[in-house]
């Protein structure tokens, strides 16, 4: 279980897959832990589950307060603190199971100007609760309370210099400046004057302890809206440099209380067993003989064995300087593989090495912490139009003023959004976008497997996956096409399945064949075929033709059912050998039983013909006289 400072609370969990509760384990399930000692359950919600490996999966799940995040919050605005943790729960969009309070009041007024979610300003964002009124947070269930000091000071104390924390010892004291050179440097209207103290610069009191002197320039000019006395320029050096603590090492240590339960600096470090976080812990550097205060900023506990793993020591101010000093490095260290146009290259280091004017801002909460650093056009936030922002969620970069909208931005959680690249060459992941408008996409051993450009889409090797095609017409060569009404022109190919349509003119069907002067269908030899004369039949089997006579157009038309053969047709041997044919025939008036007596294959001759035929009209009237019959009981 881990919980940080004013950040995240989460858990993570081995579990078997043959333990009792495995088939509970899934995505949005609750589990409920102690985080630490003296808290009672917490309700954590499982957010991943992996897959197995060695017959247990690891399980991952957030505080329930996480659940803030998609509630919906209606903009409002209030005078106070208090005010402003009444109104979250009744400007919920939504209704909102949680609870908020705070254990201290502030006069100052909140504002939000837009819907968020109720996550996104009670901390993490300029304007939020947490960056207006400070404090610290505690999440009790769905409890919500700010405090003014969350944990407190309860005499504990750890020592740099004992074995294993020597070494970061010796690296906190060697990026610690011990004092500040300031100056500050007019505008034209002042005639760039330029201000600086007699004395130089101002060292802190624990200058003399450190090896050497670390004296950092530091530019105040934007800090000043008028040209100011030496004496305004070093007391405003000298509370800056009481905010930023300049000659007290920073402190950052992580103690893990299993890796040193047998050895002999347990005995030095076993009271921090007894601090929960937000608590303050002092710190001595013995070294320098200097004294300092540190709050514990996060903290791991071991549920099951219900013991600390670990908890960390810290400045929150140092926590977001190297936040800040990590995004851009890694900001820097992605640049070589962007190479963008190379006039706008040459420009942007025009730019930039001239120095074209500008401000510096450091923005400061409550409590004197710096949470933000921008860059812009001018020194006041209101009237700026040009603007880089850099804070714990990212950078960004507006040409609308501080308020955005931030259409070229790089988060912390490495989404990338930017339209300012007009051209050059990017070359990430195996994919290479360069000055002439193409984009080439390789496989690992660098194969090009797609180039897309002014010329089209051109794919190597692969398959094209797509929902659908939308306008335009598909064409491979000469032989296939599809154009945008939907129109299939092909020359030759093998389909499998149905085709459905008003309409097949000529060509050939595998297994059959029409004739496109007639229209006549052909199957195989043993003859199914439409066209005047439609028939279906088998060479020794059973036969049936539906004939329209050409001599009958008109009102004049008889239809053929065979039924039958009989005889040695078509192996006939002996002349006497007969071949009979039997089938019905119905013209407009009449229906006929009758049978084809024939002497030989070929059919030259007719030896008999015999039928027996009656009118429509007779049938009809024997059929109603029968149905009256039977109606009277006479006939069954």
């Amino acid at each position: 279980m881990t919980e940080e400072r004013n950040g995240k609370f989460e858990l993570k969990m081995e579990y078997p897959v043959t333990g009792a509760h495995f088939g509970d384990i899934k995505y949005s399930a609750i589990i409920v832990a102690v985080p630490a000692q003296g808290r009672k359950q917490q309700a954590f919600r499982i957010y991943d589950v992996s897959k197995e490996l060695n017959g247990r999966v690891k399980v991952y799940a957030e505080h329930i307060s996480y659940q803030l995040s998609f509630v919906p919050l209606i903009p409002f605005t209030a005078g106070s603190l208090k005010q402003t943790m009444e109104s979250l729960n009744k400007m919920a969009a939504e209704p909102c199971p949680f609870t908020f309070k705070a254990d201290f009041d502030a006069n100052s007024s909140f504002a939000m100007p837009a819907p968020s979610s109720i996550r996104s300003y009670l901390g993490g964002r300029r304007g939020s609760i947490l960056d207006i009124y400070g404090g610290e947070y505690e999440w009790d269930n769905y409890a919500v309370t700010l405090h003014k000091a969350r944990g407190a000071d309860r005499g504990v104390s750890i020592a740099y210099g004992k074995n294993l924390t020597q070494l970061q010892q010796e690296e906190n004291i060697a990026n610690t400046y011990t004092g500040i050179y300031p100056y500050y440097k007019g505008s034209d209207e002042d005639n760039a004057q330029m201000i600086t103290l007699p004395e130089k610069v101002l060292q802190s009191e624990n200058a003399g302890k450190f090896p050497y002197h670390r004296t950092v320039v530091k530019d105040f000019s934007s800090e000043f809206e008028s040209l100011p006395t030496v004496d305004q320029l070093r007391n405003y050096t000298k509370q800056y440099m009481k905010a930023n603590r300049i000659g007290v090492p920073a402190v950052n240590l992580k103690v893990g209380f299993i890796n040193l339960a047998d050895t002999e600096e347990y005995k030095d470090i076993i009271q921090l067993e007894q601090v929960s976080l937000c608590d303050t812990v002092s710190i001595r550097f013995a070294k320098l003989g200097v004294d300092t205060k540190a709050k514990v900023i996060t903290t791991t506990w071991d549920v099951l064995k219900d013991r600390y793993v670990s908890i960390e020591l810290g400045d929150a101010r140092s926590t977001l300087a190297d936040t800040v000093e990590q995004q851009i490095g890694q900001a820097v260290a992605v640049l070589p593989t962007i190479n963008q146009v190379q006039g706008k290259i040459d420009r942007a280091t025009g730019v930039l090495n001239a120095g074209l004017g500008g401000h510096v801002i450091i923005n400061r909460n409550e409590q004197g912490w710096a949470n933000e650093i921008l860059f812009m056009d001018s020194a006041n936030a209101a009237l700026a139009h040009n603007v880089l922002r850099i804070n714990q969620h990212g950078l960004g970069f507006s040409t609308t003023g501080y308020g955005g909208p931030y259409r070229n931005a790089w988060t912390i959680d490495g989404e990338l959004d930017a339209d300012f690249i007009r051209s050059g060459s990017i070359v990430l992941g195996g994919k290479t976008y360069n000055q002439t408008g193409e984009i080439i996409v390789k496989d690992g051993s660098g194969r090009v497997v797609c180039r897309m450009g002014q010329d089209g889409v051109i794919i190597s090797s692969g398959k094209i996956q797509s929902p659908s095609i939308e306008g335009g017409s598909i064409s491979i060569g000469e032989n296939f096409k599809v154009d945008s009404s939907g129109a299939l022109t092909a020359n030759n190919g093998l389909y499998k399945g149905s085709i459905e349509g008003s309409e097949i003119k000529g060509g050939r069907i595998e297994g059959a064949e029409i004739e496109a002067g007639t229209g006549l269908f052909h199957a195989d030899d043993e003859e199914v075929r439409l066209g005047p004369f439609f028939t279906f039949s088998t060479i020794e089997g059973d036969y049936i033709a539906l004939k329209e006579q050409e001599a009958g157009l008109g009102s004049n038309r008889d239809f053929h059912f065979w039924t039958g053969w009989s005889g040695g047709y078509p192996n006939v041997q002996d002349p006497e050998d007969v071949l009979h044919a039997y089938g019905t025939v119905i013209t407009k008036d009449h229906m006929y039983a009758q049978e084809m007596y024939l002497s030989d294959p070929i059919f030259e001759g007719r030896k008999g013909w015999w039928g027996v035929g009656e009118s429509i009209a007779d049938i009809y009237s024997r059929i109603r006289r029968l149905e009256e019959a039977e109606g009277n009981g006479e006939v069954e």
